[in-house]
C-alpha cells in the first residue's frame, strides 16, 4: 500500500488540494460573518470553541480524503480504467466524505472513551447526514474537476516535452544522415585534387597531402558533431584553400574577409568549405580559366551571414532546381533546414558578374564562450 501511494501520489496536487479547501473555508467564514454583522440573517456562528475545531476536523477531513482520491484518479489514468468504472466510483465514494470528516471530528472522544459510540447512526446522526450530503457531494466534484484539469494540463505538459524530445531525436539523426553524406563526399574530391597534381609537381603533390592529412584529421575529429566553433570550420577552410592554390596555382585567387570576433560562434560543421568547393567546381568554363573567390564573413546584430562569391560561370537556373542536380547544395539546405527552421536564408544569384551564395542564420555562442565571460 505504501508503495502504491508512493508511486501515484503528486505532491503538486496535494498542496493545489490545499490551497483549494483554505480557499473555501476562509470563503464560508467571511461569508457568515458577514451576513451576521448586517443582520441579516441570525445564524448560531460565533468562531469560538467547538465551531473552530469542527471547522478545522472538516478542513483535515476533505484534504486527507481528496488526496487518497487524487491517487485513485492517477491510478485510473495510468492504468486507462474504464470510463464506466470511473463514473460508478466517482458517483458512489462522495457518500462516504461526511462519514470521513465526522470520524475526525470525533477522533479526540473516541480516543477519550474508547468507544465508537459517537459514530453510532443515530436518528439525529442520519438527518444530519442528509441534511449535509448535497453540499460534499458539491465540495466532491468541485475538487475531484480541479484534480481531473490539473492532469489534463499536466499530460498535455509531457505530451509537448516528449513531442520536442522526439523531434530533437529526429533532427539528430537526420543531420548524422547528412553529414555522413558529405563526409565522403568531401574525401573523395579532395583525393582526387592530390591525384591530378602527382604528375605534374610530386613536391606540391606531397606539401598537398600533408595539408591533407591535417585537415582530414580535423574533419574526422568533428564528424559527430552538428555544431562546431567557428574557428575550427575556419582552419577546415583554410587547409581547404590551401590544397586547392596548389592544385590550380596563378588560375585560382581567393580573397578572404572575415570580421574578427566570431572565433566562438556555433555554425553548422563543414557548412562553408562545400561552398566554396561548389563556386570553384562549376565556376571554372571555357570562358572563365581564371576564377576569383571571394569569402566574407561577418555579424550584423544578432545574426551571422556568410557571403561567397565568385567571378566564374553564370548559373543559368534558381536555387530551387540546383538543389535537384546534386547532393552539395541540398545537404547544405537541408542541415540549415533542420537546426534553424525558418530562422535563416540561403540563397543563390547572379550579381554584376558575380555568383553569389548568401547563408543568414542566428548568432550563437558556444559553451566555452559564455563560461569565459561569466
Amino acid at each position: 500500500m505504501t508503495m502504491f501511494f508512493k508511486k501515484y501520489t503528486d505532491l503538486k496536487l496535494i498542496l493545489i488540494i490545499v490551497i483549494v479547501q483554505l480557499t473555501l473555508n476562509l470563503y464560508d467564514v467571511f461569508q457568515r460573518s458577514f451576513i451576521t454583522k448586517r443582520g441579516v440573517l441570525k445564524l448560531n456562528y460565533d468562531l469560538q470553541g467547538e465551531e473552530i475545531f469542527g471547522k478545522l476536523a472538516e478542513f483535515i477531513g476533505v484534504i486527507i480524503y481528496m488526496v487518497i482520491v487524487s491517487v485513485i484518479v492517477n491510478f485510473f489514468i495510468k492504468k486507462r480504467t474504464s470510463i464506466w468504472i470511473v463514473s460508478i466510483f466517482h458517483l458512489i465514494i462522495p457518500i462516504t466524505l461526511p462519514q470521513f470528516t465526522w470520524t475526525i471530528y470525533h477522533i479526540p472522544e473516541i480516543i477519550r472513551e474508547k468507544s465508537l459510540k459517537s459514530l453510532e447512526f443515530t436518528d439525529f446522526y442520519i438527518s444530519r447526514y442528509v441534511l449535509h450530503i448535497k453540499y460534499y457531494y458539491t465540495l466532491y466534484f468541485l475538487i475531484l474537476g480541479i484534480i481531473y484539469l490539473y492532469f489534463y494540463f499536466k499530460k498535455i505538459q509531457e505530451n509537448k516535452i516528449q513531442t520536442a524530445r522526439l523531434q530533437a531525436q529526429l533532427s539528430d539523426t537526420k543531420l548524422k544522415f547528412l553529414q555522413s553524406q558529405i563526409h565522403p563526399h568531401f574525401l573523395f574530391n579532395t583525393l582526387n585534387s592530390v591525384y591530378s597534381l602527382m604528375d605534374i609537381d610530386s613536391s606540391k603533390s606531397k606539401d598537398m597531402v600533408i595539408s591533407l592529412s591535417d585537415l582530414l584529421r580535423n574533419v574526422l575529429d568533428k564528424k559527430d558533431q552538428n555544431l562546431i566553433e567557428f574557428q575550427e570550420e575556419l582552419f577546415i577552410l583554410k587547409k581547404y584553400i590551401h590544397i586547392n592554390e596548389m592544385r590550380f596555382s596563378d588560375n585560382l585567387k581567393f580573397h578572404i574577409n572575415i570580421e574578427t570576433g566570431l572565433d566562438n560562434i556555433l555554425i553548422p560543421n563543414m557548412l562553408i568549405q562545400p561552398i566554396v568547393e561548389n563556386a570553384i567546381k562549376h565556376g571554372y568554363s571555357e570562358e572563365h580559366i581564371i576564377l576569383e573567390v571571394f569569402v566574407n564573413i561577418y555579424k550584423k546584430l544578432d545574426t551571422l551571414f556568410i557571403i561567397i562569391e565568385n567571378n566564374g560561370k553564370k548559373l543559368d537556373s534558381n536555387l530551387s532546381s540546383l538543389l535537384k542536380k546534386g547532393h552539395g547544395l541540398s545537404n547544405i539546405k537541408d542541415r540549415l533546414q533542420t537546426l534553424y527552421e525558418e530562422n535563416h536564408q540561403f540563397e543563390m544569384f547572379n550579381k554584376n558578374n558575380h555568383v553569389v551564395t548568401s547563408i543568414t542564420f542566428p548568432v550563437q555562442l558556444s559553451i566555452s564562450k559564455i563560461e569565459n565571460d561569466l
